[in-house]
């Protein structure tokens, strides 16, 4: 009987592995969909490596990781019940990290947050209060809350990097155009598909996206000094 659980379990998480690696990519995907977007670069220039896109949602992962910590230990041990405070704290804990990620300024915000948890969900009247949970119902309820957030984080993350590049005020790329040794510098953006994507300044002082195909570039040099 118990082998049998533990076979169960086995594809139970093999199941949730292969669906969260689903969830990593789409999230991934529209972590730089959202952020080409914002810099007026279209989704179909998009080539970024699968493993590159999961990388972004590194943080997901760890989050996901202080989540489901006591579940993965309660399936272990093929126990199914979990006191609801351990859960919260656990949840509260994950957003506290996902909100410094997000406002890496606000890191005594951050500490305060997670010390007020740490202390309510010690107390035992609250965790009588609470009560408990399986172990299931709490990994589907916190895989939703935090699908659900995750999708709002990276948007707006997302939005906010491409803004600290927008609002760049010094150069960090000169391109030599092959026709005419024409010189571009700008901020630079990204290198893929065979492309550079630079933000720089036109002739009416507008900052626009230029996207140079590197076949159309004679020497690429990315400054290290600060240039106008």
């Amino acid at each position: 009987m118990s082998e049998e659980i533990s076979k169960k379990s086995i594809i139970d998480l093999s199941t949730v592995i292969a669906v969260g690696g689903i969830i990593l990519y789409q999230l991934g995907w529209l972590y730089w969909e959202t952020f080409f977007n914002s810099l007026n670069i279209d989704s179909s220039f998009i080539d970024i490596p699968i493993e590159k896109i999961i990388s972004t949602t590194w943080w997901t992962i760890a989050v996901v990781i202080i989540v489901f910590h006591r579940v993965l230990d309660l399936i272990s041990t093929n126990k199914h019940i979990i006191p609801l405070s351990d859960g919260l704290l656990y949840v509260a804990l994950a957003l506290a990290l996902l909100y410094f990620v997000y406002n890496t300024e606000d890191i005594w915000y951050t500490l305060a947050t997670i010390t007020f948890f740490l202390v309510i969900f010690s107390l035992e009247f609250i965790k009588r209060f609470l009560g408990s949970i399986t172990g299931k119902k709490y990994m589907y309820a916190v895989a939703i809350i935090m699908y659900v957030l995750a999708f709002y984080f990276y948007s707006s993350k997302a939005t906010k990097d491409a803004n600290i590049i927008k609002s760049y005020r010094y150069n960090d790329i000169e391109i030599i155009m092959n026709e005419g040794n024409k010189i571009i510098k700008g901020k630079f953006i990204y290198f893929m598909n065979d492309k550079y994507f630079v933000l720089s300044q036109n002739k009416e002082k507008k900052i626009v996206t230029l996207v140079i195909n590197n076949s159309e570039i004679n020497h690429t040099t990315l400054l290290t000094s600060k240039s106008k």
